[in-house]
């Protein structure tokens, strides 16, 4: 589908710019957390010009499930 090809170029793209911002030493840890913060940003915004307001709903939802999956995982991991 026409839609997926697009998301699918806009993943590569970004991939791509994540794993060299990754890659850069040079970066301080707090200068790569803020460029990731902003990349991750325009990444969404990008990811959500293509998909339909139905979609984009969705796809809040799961992320917002997973990010709440991931705080309970951190939880128990220090409580055990």
């Amino acid at each position: 589908e026409e839609q997926q090809k697009k998301v699918d170029v806009v993943n590569a793209d970004f991939k791509t710019k994540f794993e060299e911002l990754r890659k850069n030493s040079d970066l301080s840890r707090e200068d790569r957390r803020a460029k990731m913060k902003d990349l991750n940003e325009k990444y969404e915004a990008a990811i959500n010009e293509i998909l339909t307001p139905e979609q984009q709903t969705k796809l809040k939802e799961i992320r917002e499930k997973r990010r709440k999956e991931m705080e309970s995982r951190r939880e128990q991991r220090n409580r055990g």
